[in-house]
């Protein structure tokens, strides 16, 4: 079915059990497969997917009486294949968490790939956290190792702090090293 204002997610599986009474309830107190067959959110495709989900606390959603409703989902590993774009896409990280109170997540051994073979975009975080906003998204990095396709240029151990606004990506109070990948190299390491 449709989901936000410009996507669609087919054939989704949850299996779920829950419990109400007193007041309360719990959904998703053990860990679950989570899977669809496709989901398109704007430029970004992925094709049929399984994710381990794990509550990190009561369960996946619960309610105490009396009190808010809260929830948050642990994924111990996250393997991600589709299209941004044109582009093929792979996103696969370790240890990837969600917190439905305050709307954060966080991740480590986080790497995304883009493009075709031969011209692969690529980026390595050791660590990145990250919240939801009314403004967009924002967050930290740390680790972080990137290469721009056919250009023999390396970024490392960046760090810093990221925002999303308007689809538009910001990175900010971003420390980093610049080396040249070219045989012979043409520069000496930049460091910021």
């Amino acid at each position: 079915g449709p989901i936000g204002g410009d996507g669609y997610v087919r054939n989704v599986a949850l299996p779920i059990a829950g419990s109400f009474g007193n007041g309360g309830f719990a959904f998703g107190e053990r860990c679950v497969t989570a899977a669809f067959d496709a989901l398109e959110i704007s430029s970004l495709t992925l094709g049929r997917t399984r994710l381990p989900l794990c509550p990190t606390g009561r369960a996946l959603i619960w309610k105490n009486p009396g009190g808010s409703v809260q929830g948050g989902a642990r994924l111990p590993t996250l393997n991600l294949t589709g299209r941004l774009g044109r582009s093929p896409l792979l996103l696969t990280g370790e240890g990837v968490r969600f917190n439905l109170a305050d709307k954060s997540f966080s991740g480590s051994n986080v790497t995304i790939r883009l493009g075709q073979s031969g011209y692969v975009n690529a980026l390595d975080l050791d660590r990145l956290t990250g919240r939801i906003t009314d403004a967009g998204m924002a967050g930290t990095f740390a680790g972080g190792e990137a290469a721009v396709a056919n250009v023999p240029l390396l970024i490392s151990d960046a760090s810093g702090e990221w925002r999303v606004v308007d689809g538009d990506l910001f990175i900010d109070d971003t420390s980093l090293t610049v080396s040249d990948q070219a045989d012979p190299p043409r520069f000496w390491p930049l460091i910021s």
